[in-house]
């Protein structure tokens, strides 16, 4: 079961997060899918791609915020909340 999918803001991916604790990337124009993150022990419930598009970050019902290198794949951060209640809301602010 999907939750949510957000396009990127030039509009050319699509990122999904999802009850099976993975956030995925497809490309908008074919339907593919690019990139899987893996990592969450409760299902993923929110996703937001960075401005720039460069990062990815998802948060889920264990309480995990993970943000990824949208190009590599890389987990570049992993924060977990203190109470581990659930985040169900991603945003970017710069």
């Amino acid at each position: 079961m999907v939750y949510r999918g957000i396009f990127s803001s030039d509009e050319t991916l699509i990122a999904s997060s999802s009850r099976d604790r993975t956030a995925r990337i497809w490309d908008v124009a074919s339907g593919q899918e690019l990139r899987q993150f893996d990592g969450f022990r409760c299902s993923v419930k929110a996703v937001a791609f960075s401005p720039n598009g460069q990062l990815l970050a998802a948060s889920g019902n264990d309480g995990m915020l993970k943000i990824w290198d949208v190009r590599t794949g890389k987990e570049l951060k992993s924060l977990v909340h203190i109470n581990s209640a659930d985040i169900d809301m991603a945003t970017y602010s710069f």
